[in-house]
C-alpha cells in the first residue's frame, strides 16, 4: 500500500496523533476466478513519542486503517511500535 499522511507531535517526551489515506492493492478469488484492484485506505494513530538524545524517536501508538470497497470494507487496529532515526 501507497500512503501520505501528517502529524504532530506536542515535545519530546509527549503525545502525538497521525492522519492520512492512500491506496492499497487487493486480490481476491471467486470459484475459479481471480481478481484484483486497488482500493482507497484511510489511517489514523495516536499515541506517546519519546526523542532521544541520539537522535532516534521511539513511538507507542494505537493505530486504525480502514480499506473501503464498493461491496464490503475492511478495518483493522492494533497496537504499533516504531523506533527511527531522526534526519
Amino acid at each position: 500500500n501507497q500512503s501520505i499522511y501528517f502529524g504532530k507531535q506536542f515535545g519530546s517526551f509527549a503525545p502525538y496523533f497521525l492522519l492520512g489515506g492512500g491506496a492499497t492493492s487487493v486480490q481476491w478469488k471467486s470459484d475459479s476466478r481471480s481478481f484484483n484492484g486497488t482500493d482507497p485506505e484511510l489511517l489514523g494513530e495516536v499515541g506517546w513519542a519519546w526523542e532521544f538524545a541520539n537522535g532516534s524517536r521511539l513511538r507507542l501508538g494505537l493505530r486504525s486503517q480502514c480499506t473501503f470497497e464498493s461491496g464490503d470494507s475492511l478495518c483493522r487496529s492494533g497496537i504499533r511500535i516504531s523506533w527511527g532515526l531522526l534526519l
